[in-house]
């Protein structure tokens, strides 16, 4: 029980308050008892209602996070997809260069070709040269060393294996043009994918070129130089340069 003046809680069957000293009556007692159990729930009551009240911002904040992955997530597959399609036509794009490039590269390959006529008038003029200055056993090479759709002569020059020499030459406007002199002493040529290879040998003594032809310009860079040793044989491939000499013009027949 509960004074009704101070609101002390007194023991049951005391008719004064122990704090106040008031008369308790029993009736009051009751009612205090009744309203303190009311106030009790309606605080119960509050305290539930603002935790649920507390709860709402928080689910709030949940399922707009999850709204913006959602959109996020949307946006960054069609970038994703844009981004495929626009690598899709650049490949296109750059095929359609390349086979362009290539029709091109073909083209001209063609358009560079030149026939046999044109082969014997400007390059047998050069091989009845040698032939009378040197004799009928110096060597000739005919190859396209630059993939241009024009073959090179490579005629050697000099008396001797000591002193031969290899001059290259190509054809233009139908007629010979020379492009530059080769050191050709004891010297043997192969194909290799981007240019030719040239072996200079004698007596166990070894040194390999790289030859290319570029904008009518000869670059040799040396690949190797050697002393074989006894079980070691002189570089070969299986693309030896087709070479006749200047006497035999059937390498001219293209």
């Amino acid at each position: 029980m509960y004074c009704g003046n101070c609101g002390a809680e007194i023991e049951k069957g005391r008719k004064y308050c122990p704090n106040c000293g008031c008369a308790v009556e029993e009736e009051d007692l009751e009612d205090a008892t009744v309203n303190l159990d009311e106030m009790t729930t309606d605080v119960e009551k509050d305290s539930s209602i603002k935790k649920k009240k507390k709860k709402w911002p928080i689910i709030l904040v949940i399922i707009i996070v999850l709204c913006v992955a959602a959109v996020g997530g949307i946006f960054a597959a069609k970038k994703m997809k844009s981004e495929k399609q626009d690598n899709k036509q650049i490949e296109r794009v750059e095929r359609k260069d390349n086979s362009k490039e290539d029709d091109e590269s073909q083209t001209d390959k063609e358009d560079a070709k030149i026939s046999t006529e044109i082969y014997v008038k400007a390059y047998g003029e050069l091989l009845d040269g040698a032939y009378r200055k040197y004799g009928p056993d110096v060597q000739y090479f005919v190859y396209d060393i630059d993939r241009d759709g024009v073959n090179e002569l490579i005629l050697q020059v000099g008396y001797s294996q000591e002193d031969y020499m290899y001059n290259v030459y190509t054809v233009q406007d139908d007629q010979y043009k020379f492009i530059s002199q080769i050191d050709g002493a004891h010297t043997a040529f192969f194909a290799d994918e981007t240019g030719i290879i040239q072996v200079q040998a004698d007596e166990g003594y070894e040194i390999l070129y790289h030859i290319e032809l570029n904008d009518e310009e000869i670059i040799k860079e040396v690949i190797s130089e050697k002393n074989l040793t006894e079980v070691e044989d002189y570089y070969s491939n299986s693309n030896p340069l087709p070479r006749a000499n200047v006497t035999d013009k059937s390498l001219l027949q293209m």
